[in-house]
């Protein structure tokens, strides 16, 4: 058993993406049932199977990373930020966003609090966590 402690900071970044992601499903779940939905989806330029499809798959990996995050998987530090660059080059490259204050200061909230979180999971305390397998002896070598 691992004796290593999750820093605070880890666990503030792991549940930030872990919460987030699972408020993701939301959006796959609001287009089946609301047609008001659909129909500001497709005013906005967007196909409405395609943020679907997005949002679910967006909503998945975020809450994989989060997860991870918490557990201490280091491939989850390098997911988590390829999933928030890959949202914002699709939100901003392939359907426009209404001119809506309200909206912008969500989005621009929430790209801060992702570099914020991003930042917490490359301090030096949280390296070495997420390194601590490296660091255990190996058991899986027999001896002959």
């Amino acid at each position: 058993m691992d004796n290593t402690k999750r820093p605070l900071w880890v666990s503030v970044a792991g549940w930030y993406v872990t919460i987030f992601g699972l408020f993701g499903f939301i959006v796959p779940l609001m287009i089946p049932f609301s047609s008001v939905f659909r129909l500001t989806i497709q005013t906005s330029g967007g196909s409405v199977v395609f943020v679907f499809a997005y949002s679910l798959i967006y909503a998945i990996l975020r809450t994989i990373a989060g997860i991870g995050i918490l557990n201490g998987c280091n491939w989850s530090r390098f997911l988590y930020p390829t999933v928030v660059l890959g949202g914002i080059i699709v939100s901003f490259f392939l359907y426009d966003v209404p001119n809506n204050s309200a909206r912008q200061s969500g989005i621009y909230f929430r790209r801060i609090a992702d570099v914020a979180a991003f930042a917490l999971l490359v301090r030096s305390d949280a390296s070495r966590f997420f390194a601590k397998d490296k660091m255990s002896p190996d058991t899986t070598k027999v001896e002959s």
